[in-house]
């Protein structure tokens, strides 16, 4: 430990010494702002190393520091027998890291490190408050020599750590063996800028902050405790070799205890980042920045038994024994995993570091081999397959060989993407299981990672750090972000980004409070969001749009005083009146028991509330219950209804195999102790029963409510390989059905086979990005990507490779949709506004579409036609409330139609200009229990325990409706199948009954409808296995059947139209474009139909083979009108026909020739106002206060209060109009007889 501080010191002054930067802005004395968070000053080496050996007592395994001389001397030889001059040769020689720890002990070997913020000091001597420039890190790394020294001869070998960045940094090892010590000087502190640091991450990714290159994999893949990821970070602010250098991974968690005068406890976390602790006044405190909490666990003597660290929102706790290593990690539910080290045996050296058994709660685990450096050289998953990871001859990580013998190649230091320098231990590029380099890191000299792309040069993002602290930042589509940072509580963040493409910059900005949490964001059109936190680092408000009066939105948190969790969550609105409430309540675990939503809206206030309920103690005792936290049900918010979903789990582990599921990783095992067994709904029906798991926990054998068995399937990854359907509890029925799917070696999806053989099959390129898609008959979408992934170009293609079909498109370099061009290059253009908002959009023909957006970013104006004039220009208008519930429209016309809500968001009065005022009630399930329409005429709702709909129930009885669910066979006697539960029964309205039936996959495959007075129809479709429609049976016995091409699609329709007789032609021969619609088809008497399209798969002909059939040529306009349809009617010359259409792209103009044949006019709403016939004009008439069609010509019309048409003509000629309380067209007379 002593000589890791001394190359600490060394470190400090040949840094200060050895850069022109430094000398030109330090000055002695120098300040020792923080050493572990411990305040001293030094002038000299000597007394810095004073210093600390008063801060920093020595191993505690060791009881003394060594000899400084004597080991200077060792180092250095002869003549350097003082700290002082062995300073000075460290600076000669450019030895920052100048010699291995050879007297620390193991227990500081898998993670020791050491850190000086260096400052200013006034010419007073004292400290010059706030200023201070870069962090110092030493690190211990390697294996121990243990208690003696070892007798070799260092070496000092120079070379540049990858993990040092900031300009005045510099790092060079000295190595004995394999024992190391390395010391880098950062701008930042390491520790707390590793990882993942949202707001700085790019690309794949690269903290654009501090050029951090971070990389995660995904090993064993899942959601529970024994998923296993890796973590690489090319600044390593803490070794750990347990995967060679610079990589962690999710079990490298550990708590270091520094003792001394100030006592430290350093949490690190898998991701590579570590937070410190103080102990002040009994209470370990970190930063104000972290949310977090440490507590240190001592028997009754004082004595070290541990400790417990609780992350983030509070919901996991880590313990660790009294050495600082992981035991256990547990969640609220009652999941935890369990740390073996070493096998269980204690050696008193490194191997009680390595994990090398992680057991869940439930039995699953995982089990951690290492190679004789101690290094990870197997995992094996708890289904029992292997990955193995090996290392090259300078002990990093090259390659992990997974499940099937695929496996990924890690490359370091190729000097053509580390500017020539040597870099041990950077991350150059990864080569992906088909042997594809998939993956390219680049680094500056200093470190620094500058660029980072996939294979071909895509998606790439490319950092420059200039000299102003500030980095530019070039995204994949070419715009460059110039990033300004702050650092917040030793944190980078961002303080501004300005992204420039073309002439226009849009900058957002960050400010931050005190403790480093966000206080002010200010977006790039000047909006503010205002941000607050309480004491423990919650957000107790922000204030959206502060800066804007009309659109300010206010969310107030307040939070559990024991756990990170919400208690109540309040939205006011512009003018602070609250307009939204929500509320928890949790058990002593931090579960939530109760979820609440209040409508504050009315008085007094009504709330909604869904119970949770979980195993508890009691229920374990007596085997209900596995363990502790799972939930066992959820009660829904109805309280007219018992709406309760309940779980049930298994209670003990698979028995097979004598107990060994239990204690070791069997890969048959069924099941384990707490695998979900059955979900049972609300109306007792046991909805899913699982019956097998795999070791890996995901589901493989379940029966559905139906008792229609499934079966899955999964590749030694994890992949899904097949569905297996079945009506059966066994393969072989005819109801078998399965669904398979293929993977390339990467483990993208390859292919998708249907249960009826169709298929799509998909390709990638070697960035893993989807470039065709391709079905069973050779048609294909081919997709050209630029370098951000988006389809710059798409095309059909049929097998031959012909192109039917295109689309181009170019993105500026924000990778926004710039243009859009079809396959006859006609662009459409868009504009975005400094938000990135879509705000304008020009089409073919120049006519503009402008959209704006209000603080929030809502949609509040759309612009049809802006320059347009009179009612080709049509504006619309949209409001919202505070909870973006949309609450008016206001047309073109000026009329606004309008939107109430309650609380709970539920729609509560809709007021239309045209329908009138509708008024609606909804239960406490948000079902809508009555609906009062503009007319009085009140509908009511009933809904079951699901929330299905029951009955619909108006004035008139006679026009009420009825609904039944689940009917069994029994009871229903049109249908033969057993697949009832969930599906409709029964339907009863005054037309008589509907009996529908399903069959087990929920196809409908029979309706039978008794007519009340009348027949009973009956109607049978038929599916194939993949639920495609291959025959229909009418109520006359008359079958039509629906053959399929290879790929699906209808190609032959043939009927028998009578019981018994003969098969007849419908359509045969049916072709269609690749992925698009039909082309050709002959009817049953050989008639030839053809369609032709253009590459935009737009009509241009319809062709009859007969002389006297359909012939039709379509010319359209740029923008997809029929402007001109040349049809032959009688003879075999065409008649030419055109079409115009004014801005808002409605017909105006029918014409033979030159010769108007129908003209048409428009309001801006698109209410015709006229229509005129040779030289006949009949005006249409509107009321001034809706859209409602009052007069077409001389003939007046009158509405109901629904908006419905009641009259329509002269009194002595009208026809009228009469509808039921459902709203339904009833009668229609004219002339007071009745027609209808």
């Amino acid at each position: 430990m002593k000589h890791v501080l001394l190359c600490l010191c060394f470190a400090v002054l040949s840094v200060i010494s050895s850069s022109a930067r430094a000398q030109s802005y330090y000055g002695a004395p120098y300040q020792l702002i923080d050493a572990q968070h411990a305040t001293d000053s030094f002038s000299t080496v000597a007394e810095a190393i004073t210093d600390w050996q008063s801060l920093f007592p020595p191993d505690p395994h060791q009881g003394s520091y060594p000899n400084v001389s004597s080991w200077a001397s060792t180092v250095y030889g002869s003549g350097y027998g003082t700290a002082q001059s062995a300073a000075n040769a460290a600076v000669t020689n450019g030895c920052l890291g100048c010699y291995t720890g050879a007297w620390s002990w193991e227990w500081y070997s898998a993670r020791s490190m050491y850190a000086y913020r260096i400052g200013r000091m006034n010419p007073d001597g004292t400290p010059r408050s706030g200023v201070w420039d870069f962090w110092v890190y030493a690190f211990y790394s390697g294996t121990p020599f243990g208690s003696t020294e070892p007798s070799c001869s260092p070496a000092s070998t120079s070379y540049q750590d990858a993990s040092v960045s900031g300009g005045v940094a510099a790092s060079v090892t000295g190595t004995c063996s394999n024992h190391n010590v390395v010391a880098s000087a950062y701008l930042f502190p390491p520790g707390k800028n590793l990882g993942v640091c949202p707001g700085n991450m790019c690309g794949n990714p690269i903290n654009s902050a501090i050029g951090n290159k971070f990389q995660v994999e995904t090993d064993v893949p899942g959601a529970g405790l024994l998923a296993f990821e890796r973590y690489y970070n090319s600044h390593a602010a803490a070794p750990t070799h347990l995967l060679g250098t610079h990589w962690t991974h999710v079990y490298t968690r550990r708590i270091d205890n520094f003792p001394g005068t100030t006592v430290i406890a350093t949490v690190a976390r898998p991701d590579g980042h570590s937070v410190e602790f103080r102990l002040v006044g009994g209470v370990w405190t970190a930063d104000a920045d972290v949310v977090g909490r440490l507590s240190r666990l001592e028997d009754g003597s004082g004595q070290l038994l541990g400790w417990t660290f609780t992350a983030n929102d509070g919901r996991e706790t880590e313990n660790y024994d009294a050495l600082g290593r992981l035991g256990s990690i547990s969640r609220l539910d009652g999941t935890s995993v369990t740390l073996t080290y070493n096998n269980g045996v204690t050696e008193n050296n490194a191997n009680d570091f390595l994990p090398t058994l992680v057991v869940a709660q439930d039995g699953r685990r995982i089990r951690l081999a290492y190679d004789p450096s101690r290094r990870l050289s197997q995992l094996t998953d708890p289904t029992g397959e292997v990955t193995s990871y090996g290392y090259d001859a300078s002990g990093r990580l090259q390659s992990v060989t997974y499940p099937g013998g695929t496996g990924k190649t890690y490359l370091y230091n190729e000097s053509a993407f580390t500017s020539g320098t040597n870099l041990p231990t950077a991350l150059t590029g990864i080569v992906d299981e088909q042997g594809q380099r998939f993956a390219t890191f680049a680094y500056a000299a200093d470190g620094r990672a500058i660029s980072t792309e996939h294979a071909g040069g895509v998606e790439t993002y490319s950092m420059v750090y200039n000299a102003d602290g500030t980095t530019a930042v070039t995204v994949p589509a070419g715009a460059v972000q110039q990033r300004g940072f702050v650092m917040p509580q030793g944190v980078t963040r961002p303080a501004s980004i300005a992204v420039t493409a073309g002439s226009v910059t849009r900058t957002t900005s960050y400010t931050y409070d005190a403790n480093g949490r966000t206080d002010w964001v200010t977006d790039p059109l000047g909006t503010t969001t205002d941000h607050d936190f309480d004491a423990r680092g919650l957000p107790t408000q922000t204030i959206e749009s502060a800066n804007q009066a009309l659109t300010k939105r206010t969310t107030q948190t307040d939070w559990h005083a024991t756990f990170n969790v919400p208690i109540e969550r309040r939205t006011l609105n512009e003018a602070n009146v609250l307009v939204g409430k929500q509320t928890w309540t949790y058990n002593a675990r931090g579960q939530v028991l109760t979820a609440s939503v209040v409508d504050v809206t009315v008085t007094p206030n009504v709330t909604r509330t869904s119970t949770y309920t979980y195993c508890e103690a009691a229920g374990v005792t007596v085997g209900t219950c596995p363990w502790v936290g799972q939930l066992l049900s959820r009660d829904g918010p109805r309280t007219d209804v018992a709406d309760v979903e309940m779980y049930a789990y298994y209670q003990e582990t698979d028995p097979a195999d004598g107990g060994t599921c239990a204690t070791a990783i069997v890969p048959w095992c069924a099941y384990y102790k707490g695998d979900l067994r059955t979900v049972t709904n609300a109306l007792g029906q046991v909805t899913a029963e699982i019956f097998e798991y795999d070791g890996a926990g995901r589901v493989l054998y379940w029966r559905d409510a139906n008792n229609v068995y499934h079966r899955n399937q999964y590749s030694p990854r994890g992949w899904l390989l097949a569905e297996y359907n079945y009506g059966s509890a066994s393969l072989g029925s005819a109801d078998d059905i399965v669904t398979q799917f293929d993977y390339d070696l990467v483990g993208n999806l390859k292919k998708i086979t249907q249960p009826d053989g169709t298929f799509l099959a998909f390709t990638y390129d070697a960035a893993h990005r989807l470039t065709d898609i391709t079905n069973v008959t050779g048609n294909s979408l081919h997709y050209v990507l630029d370098n951000s992934g988006n389809r710059i170009s798409e095309a059909n293609k049929d097998p031959n490779g012909v192109i039917k079909r295109s689309l181009s498109r170019v993105y500026d370099s924000l990778g926004q949709l710039q243009i859009l061009a079809d396959a006859l290059s006609t662009p459409t253009d868009f504009t975005y506004d400094l938000n990135g908002n879509g705000d304008g959009v020009t089409d073919p023909l120049g006519r503009v579409t402008d959209s704006d957006v209000d603080p929030l970013n809502r949609l509040k104006q759309v612009t049809a036609n802006k320059n347009g004039v009179a009612n080709e220009k049509a504006i619309t208008q949209f409001g919202y409330d505070a909870r973006d519930n949309l609450t008016s429209v206001i047309d073109p016309k000026g009329l606004t139609t309008g939107y109430a809500y309650s609380g709970f968001d539920d729609l509560m009065q809709l007021i239309s200009p045209d329908t009138g005022t509708t008024n609606f009630v909804y239960d406490s399930a948000g079902n809508r229990v009555s609906q009062t329409d503009a007319r009085g005429k009140t509908a009511g709702y009933t809904y079951d325990a699901l929330g299905r709909l029951l009955t619909q129930t108006v004035p008139t009885a006679s026009q009420n409706v009825s609904f039944q669910y689940d009917i069994p066979q029994s009871a229903n006697p049109h249908c033969t199948s057993d697949a009832v539960i969930g599906n409709l029964g029964r339907m009863t309205d005054e037309s008589g009954d509907t009996w529908p039936c399903f069959d087990l996959r929920g196809n409908e495959i029979g309706k039978t409808q008794i007519v009340t007075g009348g027949s009973t129809l009956v109607v049978e479709p038929t599916y194939n296995a993949a639920h495609r429609l291959v025959a229909l049976t009418y109520p006359s016995g008359a079958i039509v059947t629906y053959h399929r091409d290879a790929d699906g699609n209808v190609d032959d329709v043939d009927a028998i139209p009578l019981v018994g007789g003969a098969q007849i032609d419908l359509v045969k021969d049916i072709k269609y474009l690749p992925f698009g619609p039909l082309t050709e088809y002959v009817f049953g008497n050989n008639r030839v139909v053809q369609k032709v399209y253009d590459q935009n798969y737009g009509i241009d002909a319809i062709v009859d083979s007969s002389s006297t059939g359909l012939s039709q040529d379509f010319h359209l306009d740029t923008v997809g009108n029929v402007d001109s349809l040349a049809e032959r009617l009688s003879g075999p010359t065409p008649v030419t026909r055109t079409y115009t259409y004014d801005g808002l792209d409605r017909l105006t103009a029918q014409k033979n020739g030159s010769t108007t044949i129908e003209g048409f006019a428009y309001d801006a709403t698109g209410n015709r106002t006229s229509k005129t016939v040779g030289s006949s004009t009949t005006a249409y008439g509107y009321g001034a206060t809706n859209h409602r069609l009052a007069s077409v010509g001389s003939a007046a019309r009158t509405y109901d209060n629904n908006g419905n048409t009641t009259l329509l003509g002269p009194n002595n000629n009208a026809t009228t109009f009469t509808y039921d309380d459902r709203n339904r067209l009833r009668e229609v007379r004219v002339k007071n007889k009745l027609k209808a």
